[in-house]
């Protein structure tokens, strides 16, 4: 565990979603014109980059390939992104001016590195959403996978085949060809590149070289590319937030850092930030290595909280200090267009249309590691892909691991006891105060239970007990029912600066059935 953050290499890299830029207009009659309009004009586009090079990052990444597409750029080799949002630049393009190329140019004027982003293996809009490579192939398509409603045959390629495999990279190579970028990201965030039965991840373990061998191609590429250009490409990966789901994935990540195969990796979940991630396993294979670890930001923590507002700037500190303490050397922010995503819809994401650009002013923050390191910080941790079955039974990930941590206390059972487990890196000889709060579904004004931390038992008159009988409305997040929030002052011992306990004991049941849910642990701090 690393003692202080590394404030001479600390590295802030913003990304930008393939359709982040086109205001997800699926609908072309009815144009959000929020970011660019219809048609896009170029100086819209270097709005963007000057909006995002204002608030201090060091790399700004553009997605550019998705599901069989090229996106910001045409070529006569490939198929450009055929859905509404992204026909607004085809104006710009017929009249001989490249999208990429004129962010590209911007970014140069501000001094920030420009990488392209190629999503490996998206599956948005499937079974039939995607570009003619991919459905006029059906051989090379992935056709079986784990159960879930995410994973729908249809617009995934199997990376057993090369032929999919040097799609990929022809592509890439154009990309590098045609424009002076400073590198690629390669997004392995879709959770299955190669066949799954029944969720049995053993043949993407087995086939880990082939996609190894495409790494390496890559990076050859990208050397002799590098070489005529006298600089040194990047290339990045932003994989899953466990080795074990890269594994599952068939993504041989070590292997990749050992053989300096990557300039840097971007642990993530497909679409939330935890802080409970488990990056030292990562910080140990890049501490002596040329690669650095720079993971993932994403603006919400779980699949339940999307009624609510997205992170705050607390929680955000929170995670990057976290992240930090466990060896990372920056930060990367993904999806952080869902802080403004409800100009298009209400329902889930409501960050209202008012935080663009305004919402990018977190990035000065997260750039700059004393900031983080005083300022206020505030831990969510939540069930990630609680009430989810997207990728499988009740709580999987994209990479076929469950993530939906909870105490579950059954009152039919004789005092009942369950545990919680969480990382917290924080040193308390240089914090004011730190609370601890969580909450029980199911919890009751005449229940009585006892609490420790790290087996302490905490004595009853320090956990206070706020009873919601009318529940938790959804603007404040995921909707709960009646249910008893629990606070606690935090002191050292008995809790330690990394891993942690939290042990509730039902001791009085003052109802005769039900169970009692703990799902929610929250942590605030204040730094001296």
């Amino acid at each position: 565990m690393e003692d202080k953050m590394p404030h001479d290499k600390w590295r802030l890299i913003y990304v930008s979603d393939p359709s982040g830029n086109a205001n997800y207009d699926f609908d072309p009659g009815m144009a959000r014109p929020l970011i660019t309009s219809h048609p896009a004009k170029p100086e819209e586009l270097q709005r963007i980059i000057d909006n995002v090079a204002a608030n201090r990052p060091d790399t700004f990444i553009q997605e550019v390939y998705n599901a069989g597409w090229t996106l910001y750029f045409r070529s006569p080799r490939f198929e450009y992104d055929a859905r509404p949002q992204h026909r607004r630049f085809i104006p710009m393009m017929d009249d001989g001016i490249m999208p990429l190329q004129v962010m590209l140019d911007q970014a140069r004027k501000h001094g920030l590195n420009f990488l392209a982003g190629f999503r490996m293996n998206d599956s948005h809009g499937a079974p039939d959403q995607g570009g003619m490579f991919i459905h006029k192939n059906p051989q090379w398509k992935i056709a079986e996978m784990p159960q879930g409603a995410a994973f729908v045959p249809g617009n995934r390629m199997d990376f057993t085949f090369a032929e999919v495999r040097d799609y990929l990279f022809s592509v890439m190579a154009e990309v590098v060809d045609q424009f002076d970028v400073d590198g690629l990201e390669l997004v392995f965030r879709e959770g299955l590149y190669f066949p799954a039965p029944q969720g049995d991840r053993s043949l993407a373990r087995e086939r880990q070289p082939l996609m190894t061998e495409l790494i390496q191609r890559v990076r050859a590429m990208l050397d002799q590319a590098g070489s005529s250009r006298g600089r040194d490409l990047q290339l990045g990966v932003r994989v899953p937030e466990t080795l074990e789901e890269c594994h599952n994935c068939g993504l041989d990540v070590p292997t990749w850092i050992a053989e300096a195969l990557i300039d840097y990796v971007a642990p993530q979940d497909a679409m939330y930030s935890d802080c409970n991630a488990p990056h030292q396993e990562f910080s140990q294979l890049t501490k002596n290595s040329k690669c650095e670890l720079i993971p993932g930001l994403l603006p919400y923590c779980a699949n339940l909280d999307r009624t609510g507002p997205p992170l705050t700037l607390e929680n955000y500190r929170a995670l990057a200090h976290s992240f930090a303490r466990q060896g990372a050397d920056g930060v990367s922010m993904y999806n952080f267009q869902m802080h403004w995503d409800a100009f298009w819809k209400a329902s889930r994401d409501p960050g209202p249309e008012a935080m663009y650009p305004l919402a990018l002013s977190y990035l000065r923050e997260l750039r700059d590691p004393a900031k983080i390191a005083a300022g206020a910080r505030h831990y969510l941790f939540h069930p990630m892909w609680g009430g989810s079955t997207a990728f499988g039974s009740p709580g999987k990930t994209a990479g076929g691991i469950v993530r939906d941590d909870k105490i579950l206390l059954e009152r039919t059972e004789q005092q009942p006891y369950g545990q919680y487990h969480f990382r917290l890196y924080e040193n308390f000889d240089e914090i004011v105060f730190a609370k601890l709060f969580f909450r029980a579904t199911g919890l009751g004004p005449y229940d009585r239970i006892e609490v420790d931390i790290n087996g302490t038992v905490i004595p009853a008159d320090r956990v206070r007990h706020i009873w919601h009988s009318d529940g938790r409305h959804p603007n404040q997040g995921r909707p709960l029912p009646a249910h008893t929030t629990c606070i606690i002052d935090l002191s050292s011992p008995p809790i330690r600066d990394g891993d942690n306990a939290l042990g509730v004991r039902l001791l009085f049941s003052g109802l005769p059935e039900g169970a009692v849910v703990i799902d929610e642990l929250e942590v605030t701090v204040l730094p001296r």
